[in-house]
């Protein structure tokens, strides 16, 4: 496997997550739709702040936990994801901090977290691709 696929996997990861999360958001609002686009973007690059923590430390050792158990294939990076979103989900529950506490129930935040996750854990193993049999790398599921 190659480190820049890898690396790039990384970085596309949280961008994926965060915009989903974003979107989600968004769309939840109650905010006219043709704002949404410009919610998500605004939303989403914030996220960023989130997501990218979440990646490295979930992420890094969901790809290593993933690897030692040869498990490293989309789906199980897609639910590794949902895993890592919804702990993150958790944790920000934990910490008395939700986007609007008056809008959204915990339960739709730690819903919101797992599919950005599950939505990260996508993009990194659609990015990434896994190794054929034949030592190549393939990005066909």
């Amino acid at each position: 496997m190659s480190l820049d696929r890898t690396i790039l996997a990384f970085a596309a990861a949280p961008l994926a997550s965060s915009l989903s999360l974003g979107a989600a958001l968004s769309a939840s609002s109650g905010a006219d739709p043709t704002s949404w686009v410009f919610g998500t973007l605004m939303i989403g690059l914030f996220g960023l702040l989130f997501t990218v923590p979440a990646t490295v430390v979930g992420g890094g050792s969901s790809l290593l936990l993933l690897k030692a158990t040869r498990r490293d294939s989309l789906p199980w990076f897609i639910l590794a994801g949902a895993i890592v979103g919804l702990l993150s989900g958790l944790i920000v529950l934990s910490s008395g901090g939700t986007p609007d506490e008056h809008r959204e129930p915990g339960w739709v935040l730690l819903l919101m977290t797992a599919f950005a996750g599950a939505v990260g854990g996508a993009a990194f193993g659609l990015v990434r691709g896994h190794p054929t049999t034949d030592g190549e790398v393939s990005n066909v599921l």
